[in-house]
């Protein structure tokens, strides 16, 4: 049986060629990135409560306690003073933050709503 003699420029190249290719026909290198899932179905959005159910629930933890008159034209007034500077959302958003718990946040909200407050304690004396 003739041998083939292969002269050992070409079994080099071989060589390189397989060495070179060979992770080609393997696959990728890298593992592949996993498929992308489908973005999660968005929450539909209700809207935001009316002015008079905020103000419902506003009052009913504002005005607590027995029957006092002054008490409650000082929440009616918080309140209305509140939701002038405030849109629904923002004022819904306040909310959320303050009840949170977190004091400083609290502390901030005392502070920024002071005028309001004062306004109203002056107009509904004890």
């Amino acid at each position: 049986m003739p041998m083939l003699i292969v002269p050992k420029r070409h079994a080099r190249v071989k060589v390189l060629l397989l060495l070179a290719c060979g992770p080609l026909w393997a696959g990728p290198a890298h593992p592949q990135s996993k498929p992308q899932t489908a973005p999660a179905p968005q929450k539909t959005l209700s809207p935001p409560p009316s002015f008079t159910q905020l103000r419902n629930s506003y009052l009913a933890q504002c005005d607590i306690g027995p029957p006092n008159a002054n008490r409650t034209r000082f929440c009616s007034c918080s309140f209305n003073r509140l939701v002038q500077r405030y849109t629904a959302e923002q004022y819904i958003l306040m909310d959320q933050l303050i009840r949170s718990g977190v004091p400083a946040v609290g502390q901030f909200a005392r502070i920024a709503w002071a005028p309001e407050f004062v306004a109203c304690r002056n107009a509904s004396p004890n």
